[in-house]
């Protein structure tokens, strides 16, 4: 008897142990929500995370210009609400807001933030934020302008993509971009800052809008599809800094006239310059630049600038390219 009761207690014992590890879990995980109403009768709500109020969003009616307060209930506001709590940031109550204006005390626009609002002309984002998750600011119709302050590190992929704004100049302090940045975008003008050290993948595929490029001589390398089908970029300039031409990088570029590739570009990609049609000269200044070997990687309309006995002449020897030797 005494046998059988000492077992039952220590399956008792054992029980209570595997409660205890499994219910704090549980706890854990199910965040907390507080909603505060502000000075101006605007509903507010928000996680409480580190003596910061997080993940807040719009909880209550609003039109205008909303101004976003730098404290809930005592804490300050650090980031707003993405696709990680179960409604963005203006998904619910933003319909009639048309201009956004954030605390400066915000250091995150979390995924999917603003993602696809089409009632807001303007954004004003702070000197405090440093990261700009996936997806925050695309297919945002109506902001025709953006101004990024020298604070952001991080943007996540498709930050900016489908949007309007013509303009865009991304800081040197930046130091993750994320894929396929601004696709689609009706951007004409894009200014990397000195520091930026890498160009995502994909970054302006379908810009058809884009006439300008401005990259810095921190970067290494133009990446794979990068200006893919940017049918008005016309002249783009390669600065010294740049070792490889990626697969795909000007892929359709039909507007292109005049691309020079240093001596320091080592290599260039399948398709690098394919169906380039309008492509008047590719200068290539590196006499052993390797180059990806089948007829699609250059298109068959540039006049080739290279030097005699270079691989570029090789190459253009194989493919029945026309050639003009440099000096």
């Amino acid at each position: 008897m005494k046998k059988y009761l000492n077992i039952l207690l220590s399956l008792s014992i054992l029980n209570l142990l595997i409660i205890a590890l499994i219910w704090p879990a549980s706890t854990v995980n199910a965040a907390t929500r507080f909603k505060f109403v502000d000075s101006n009768n605007i509903t507010w709500e928000f996680t409480l995370y580190g003596g910061s109020a997080t993940d807040v969003r719009l909880a209550s009616s609003a039109s205008g210009t909303l101004t976003v307060p730098s404290t809930l209930d005592g804490y300050p506001v650090t980031s707003v609400a993405g696709v990680n709590t179960s409604v963005t940031f203006l998904q619910s109550y933003g319909k009639s807001v048309t201009a956004v204006i954030f605390p400066d005390t915000l250091e995150e626009i979390k995924d999917y933030a603003l993602y696809n609002v089409d009632n807001i002309t303007s954004v004003n984002i702070p000197n405090s934020v440093t990261k700009i998750g996936a997806y925050a600011l695309a297919n945002m119709d109506q902001v025709t302008s953006l101004s990024l302050p020298n604070s952001i590190k991080y943007i996540g992929a498709y930050a900016f993509a489908n949007n309007c704004f013509t303009k865009l100049t991304i800081p040197g302090s930046v130091t993750f971009l994320g894929g396929n940045l601004c696709q689609s975008s009706k951007l004409q003008s894009v200014i990397f800052q000195e520091g930026v050290t890498a160009i995502p993948a994909y970054c302006f595929l379908s810009c058809a809008s884009l006439t300008s490029v401005s990259i810095p001589n921190t970067v290494t390398e133009i990446p794979s599809d990068c200006f893919n089908r940017c049918t008005t970029l016309r002249k783009i300039s390669i600065p010294d800094s740049i070792k490889a031409i990626q697969i795909g990088a000007f892929a359709y570029c039909t507007y292109l006239r005049e691309v020079i590739l240093g001596s320091n570009v080592a290599t260039i990609g399948s398709r690098a310059f394919y169906e380039c049609d309008g492509l008047g000269s590719l200068y290539v200044l590196n006499k052993n630049v390797q180059i990806y070997d089948n007829a699609e990687t250059i298109s068959t309309a540039p006049l080739i600038r290279c030097y005699k006995g270079s691989t570029m002449d090789a190459y253009a020897t194989k493919y029945g390219r026309v050639v003009k030797y440099l000096e």
